[in-house]
């Protein structure tokens, strides 16, 4: 404890704050060069997706696809037979984008939800079935949204705490003490939920 007070300036901030993504974003990301709503990105993304597999499995009312592009794996949730919300999961990586080896989860790369079926709970199931499956650790960055969804409803159903990935020592158990602002020296600490949630 003595420590953490002492160095608390290198541990008290380390996700990357970030905006709301604009639809020039979504462009960006899916190469489109325009904007692009969050039910265009879910399209890009499936459309990806199906490339590598069609196959769905019911989950908590969803239809899930799940696809290993190589590098990460996308997951589509489908309602009522059409793209609803995606998530990417891929390996562990520090700050400068590499993995960090010997880390046993996955990380959040990407999340999104198309307009018309916010409110449905749709990130909170693709969460759930990769919490089921997974020690999850956040992105290196997060939208209001995502800090929403980790601080106001995933650490109400989880354990949910901020650890070091490149030793996985707990650092503190407040998981709004972990964001960075701008300008701040980066660290590889994490928002991190066990497999199976406790």
């Amino acid at each position: 404890m003595k420590l953490l007070l002492e160095n608390w300036r290198k541990y008290i901030h380390e996700i990357a704050a970030h905006p709301s993504l604009t639809a020039d974003e979504f462009g960006d990301a899916t190469g489109a060069g325009q904007k692009q709503s969050s039910a265009d990105f879910v399209k890009w993304a499936k459309q990806g997706a199906d490339e590598k597999s069609q196959e769905r499995i019911p989950y908590d009312g969803l239809e899930l696809q799940i696809a290993d592009m190589g590098d990460h794996t996308r997951i589509i949730a489908h309602v009522d037979n059409n793209p609803a919300g995606y998530v990417a999961i891929g390996p562990v990586k520090n700050m400068q984008g590499e993995p960090i080896p010997g880390v046993k989860g996955v990380m959040i790369d990407t999340v999104a939800v198309a307009e018309d079926s916010r409110g449905q709970g749709i990130a909170k199931k693709l969460y759930a079935y990769i919490i089921e499956r997974y020690n999850l650790f956040s992105g290196a960055s997060q939208t209001p949204e995502s800090r929403g969804l980790w601080n106001d409803y995933l650490k109400k159903h989880y354990k949910v705490r901020a650890i070091d990935a490149t030793t996985g020592q707990l650092v503190f158990d407040v998981p709004e003490l972990v964001y960075t602002e701008e300008g701040d020296e980066y660290n590889n600490i994490y928002l991190f939920i066990p497999k199976g949630g406790k």
